[in-house]
């Protein structure tokens, strides 16, 4: 749960340069978030007020997204933070109507807390591969999940 201090709210094009840099401080990807900035959520300290964590899903057809840029700041100490982070783009990408959410991560365990199975990279489908965000990832270093939000 966020403290009083934070909310959570959509992404606006005025907050790109905050993301790429949280982004950045967290030696993350920040390849292509302004063309997917109105699918990217953000946490906002309300006092001071100032961008401390990112959550983004790129939708790549009518059915499959990827989860990327998952960041908070490392001076936001709220334990659950970033798990409430997940919970809240897992239910936007159901309410977008995504039924198959694909991540890349070199730490499997959170993930797995949420339902995201381990798949081969061989098994990504190909338009998950073609975004510019998983062809820049070091793919030897990290594990390609899925998460179904409709389980069959």
């Amino acid at each position: 749960m966020l403290n009083n201090n934070s909310v959570v709210r959509m992404a606006t094009k005025q907050d790109v340069s905050a993301i790429v840099k949280l982004l950045e401080q967290g030696k993350l990807n920040a390849t292509g978030i302004e063309q997917h900035i109105e699918n990217f959520l953000v946490v906002e300290q309300t006092e001071p007020r100032r961008i401390i964590g990112t959550a983004g899903l790129e939708i790549s057809d009518e059915k499959r997204g990827l989860l990327r840029s998952l960041a908070l700041d490392s001076t936001y100490l709220e334990a659950n933070a970033l798990m409430e982070l997940v919970r809240i783009l897992l239910a936007f990408a159901v309410q977008k109507g995504v039924q198959e959410i694909y991540l890349l991560t070199p730490s499997t365990s959170f993930f797995e807390f949420f339902g995201f199975e381990a798949i081969e990279h061989t098994d990504t489908p190909a338009s998950i591969q073609q975004s510019a965000h998983f062809r820049q990832a070091k793919t030897d270093l990290s594990t390609v999940m899925v998460y179904q939000t409709r389980k069959k």
